[in-house]
Formats: structure tokens, sequence, C-alpha cells
């Protein structure tokens, strides 16, 4: 990650980087952090912030980060932006919309997110950047939001991993697959395209159940993004907590028609398809009643993400380790790991080759005298010699007992100085002898040894140099977390 200087003092661009994968699964993916505290006082500066991940839509270009700002001061608190970009192609033709992935035949008549997949691989790699920033800048709450398809992203992410988020804003977004009719909208061939759209309702609406805020912001008439799907998304997720007795919120906000094609464009208002109101849902004077002000109350008595609240109950669900995204299958467009392929005449071949070189060693090895070690004390000892009572008493040890003394004699073989043992002294009635401290064994070789001034000279040329001081840490300013040190 790149460390960038400050554009101002309002917002500025922090860092850059990129998503690191251990193979070539998806294509480069690039991100942005900004630092954004317009409007606030020196102590709402020294606030936790709110970690917000922006998603971008399908024109694939960076944010302005005066939108940021905007967003940032409708929040009234200091706030992190992660901006990623969605990922390139890969070099097989693996085309993305965030976590949904296709092929060039699969997005005929740009059909890729009705008959795509999610990718568990991408998925998972952002899932954990986000938590570890998160973490790094002690994030108060972690929000994922995004305008088309990115509110499409964001319904991917919230139900891939709800324990990293405390909050889903879905703006005129969708989800893979459509309910739609073949004939009408994306013209989807069906039923496949309604088979796609429930397995993506049992993948995601299952666990985004868990995010304490989920928000559809959505046009009914949006020629472009399925109002009804969206609908049939926020209804599964009301069905599923009233099921669990669940106290989250889930509530999809009805943009007014007039207002759906309320966006500046050189687009003919006849044919915008009423897909453009990302102005009056997130950024002008409207959107403060109709989204800002009702999210900042529910920040308010939200419960806090699985991650920070309950971090027994995000091992027991496991939706960041073996058990992500909900037992979602994995990508059938990937490579198999080359763990799955062949493991098990794998690993039998591994144990064969260990079990013969044991049998090896111990052919080179002589025989040991199987006769137990007897330690006794002197006949009549003092009693102040013998505290535990085992003057007479063998003392066999066990085999760890014996690898430890095995260990002593190497080290003395190798030059090292173990402590001499006190057999007036035992550490535990098992065994007759005790490791004296080496701060006692330092000190009475300190005591031995002429001590040096500063600046004078030793017998064997040796001279003490002065102590430089050293830093002074975890101080005040310490607090703020430092660019270079971001994963």
């Amino acid at each position: 990650m790149n460390r960038n200087q400050p554009a101002s003092d309002d917002i500025c661009l922090w860092a850059t980087g990129e998503l690191q994968q251990p193979d070539s699964r998806y294509g480069k993916t690039p991100f942005r952090i900004y630092n954004s505290v317009a409007n606030l006082t020196k102590a709402q500066r020294e606030q936790a912030p709110y970690f917000v991940v922006w998603l971008h839509g399908m024109d694939g270009g960076w944010i302005e980060p005066s939108y940021l700002k905007t967003m940032q001061m409708r929040l009234h608190r200091r706030v992190v932006f992660m901006v990623p970009k969605n990922p390139e192609s890969t070099p097989e033709g693996l085309n993305f919309n965030w976590g949904c992935c296709f092929y060039k035949k699969e997005n005929k008549n740009n059909l890729g997110y009705v008959l795509g997949v999610l990718h568990k691989g991408f998925l998972t790699d952002l899932s954990e950047k986000i938590s570890n920033l998160a973490t790094l800048f002690e994030a108060e709450r972690t929000m994922v939001m995004g305008y088309s398809m990115g509110g499409f992203g964001a319904f991917q992410l919230g139900g891939f991993a709800p324990d990293v988020f405390d909050v889903v804003v879905s703006a005129a977004g969708y989800g893979l697959g459509t309910l739609t009719p073949q004939g009408e909208m994306y013209d989807a061939p069906q039923p496949q395209a309604t088979n796609n759209f429930e397995d993506f309702l049992g993948q995601v609406a299952s666990n985004m159940v868990r995010v304490p805020i989920v928000l559809a912001l959505h046009a009914e008439h949006d020629g472009m993004s399925s109002y009804r799907d969206v609908k049939a998304i926020i209804a599964r997720l009301h069905e599923i907590m009233e099921a669990e007795g669940s106290n989250n919120t889930v509530a999809l906000l009805q943009v007014p028609d007039d207002k759906a094609n309320s966006d500046k464009s050189r687009k003919k208002a006849s044919t915008r398809r009423h897909h453009h109101y990302f102005n009056y849902t997130l950024l002008d004077a409207h959107s403060e009643d109709f989204f800002w002000s009702k999210l900042r109350d529910l920040l308010k008595t939200a419960p806090y993400r699985l991650e920070i609240k309950c971090p027994q109950e995000v091992e027991k669900v496991g939706t960041l380790s073996a058990k992500l995204g909900g037992g979602m299958p994995p990508c059938p467009n990937c490579p198999k790991p080359a763990a799955e392929e062949g493991e098990e005449e794998q690993m039998t071949k591994y144990q064969e080759e260990f079990e013969e070189e044991l049998e090896e060693e111990d052919e080179e090895v002589e025989p040991r005298d199987p006769a137990p070690r007897l330690h006794r004390a002197q006949e009549g000892a003092a009693p102040s010699q013998d505290p535990y009572g085992m003057a007479g008493t063998p003392d066999v040890l066990s085999e760890e007992e014996e690898e430890e003394e095995e260990d002593d004699e190497e080290l003395q073989c190798a030059g090292g100085q173990p402590a001499p043992r006190s057999r007036t002294a035992p550490r535990n009635p098992r065994r007759g002898y005790q490791w004296r401290p080496h701060t006692q064994v330092a000190a009475e070789k300190s005591k031995s040894e002429p001590r040096l001034e500063e600046g004078e000279v030793g017998p064997k040329g040796t001279r003490l140099r002065p102590q430089a001081a050293l830093p002074q840490l975890h101080t005040r300013e310490a607090k703020r977390p430092r660019i270079e040190d971001l994963p």
C-alpha cells in the first residue's frame, strides 16, 4: 500500500493499494483509502471513525472525492472510505460484476449478472481486507454502500460476510438472477433466471439477516434494476427475521416516480428508464430526509456488528473460516485448488516416507538401558535440606523430564553454561533439583566482574558506550494508524 499526500484538510487520499491474491483467480483489483473530516469539531475528529466501503456502478470509474465528502458530512462523523475497483477480467476471459463472475458466452445480451455465479475466492479476499482495515482504524461502524452494480455488490458482501458489517445500503441494486418474466426488462431465459435468483436468496438472504441494518433505495419503475427482485430480497429477509425473532432493521425506501430521472444527464428523459436518482438518494438536500437522517437515527440504537460484539458467535458461525459464505459452494468457473486433487493419495505417500525415515533412525540409534534412573538424597539429611521428605525415596523421571536433562547435556556440549542445580531445594516432589533463576546467575556473575564507568577502558580494550535515549512510544499521537503500517 502506497502513502499519498493529503489534498486538503477536509478530505484527503491517504493511501492506494491492491487486493492481494494467492493466484490469478481474478483480475487486478486496486483500491483507495480516503479520510474525510469536513465540518467537524476537534473533539469529533478524535472520535472513532466510521469505515465505509463504496462500490461503484457499471461505469467502473473512481468516485469523485467531493461526493465522499458530502456523504461524510451527512453522517456527522469522521469517515474513512475504502473505494475499490471492480476486478479486471482474467486472461482466461472470466469477467466480474464484483463477486459475480461469468464468461463471454454467459454475458450474451449483457445477462452475465443474471446467468453468472458468485466467486467465493474474490469475496473472501475482499471481506478479509475490509475486516482488517476496519480493525486497523478502530472503526466504530463498518458499512458497505453502492449504486446500481455497486448495490448488487453490497448485497453480495453483506450476505457473504455479515459479521463484518453494521450497515448494508443498496441503491438501485439487484440480485443474481431475476423473477422478471421472459420478454420483459432483461428478457432473461426462464425458468433458469428464476432458479438462479432463488439460489441467490438461499445463499445471501439467510446470512444477510444477521447484519444490524439493511436498507434498499429503489424506484418502483426502474427500467434497469428490477424493483420486483429487490422487493423479494427484502421480503425474504423479513420472513427470516420473524422466524428467528431478530430485532435487526431491514427496510425498502421507495424513490418517488418524479425523482427517478432527477440526475442531470445528456441522455433524453425518455431513454433514461428511471434509473438516475443517485443525487436524490445520496447527495442533494432531499437525501437528508429521504435517507441520511433515518440512517443516523438507526445507528444510535442498532447493535454492533458480530465481529466486535460477539467474537465467540463469529467463530461458531465461521463466516470468515472454512464455512465462509454460509456453506456457499466454490465458484465452478475456478480451477480446483491443488490440495483437493489427489490429496488423499499424496498424504498416504508422505506418511509412508515418514515411517521409513523413522525406521532408519531407529536402526542407527544404539539401544538405551531400560533400567530407570534413581535419584536419592543423602541419608540422614537435615529437615531443612529435605523439605518435601524425599530422603531415601527413589525418583523415577518421566520421558519429558529425561528429554529435558538430555537437552541440558547437549547445551553444555555446545558451549552453553546451564545454571547449576540445587539438590536441597527441589522444584517439585518428583524431581530432586531446581533451576536457579537466570537473573540470579547474572547478578552473581556481575559481582565478580569490574564495573566500567562511561568512557573507561576495560582489561580487554572494551569501552562502555553511552546509551542512546530510546524513542517514546504509545503517545497520544500514535493512536492514529500510520499509513505505512496498513496491510
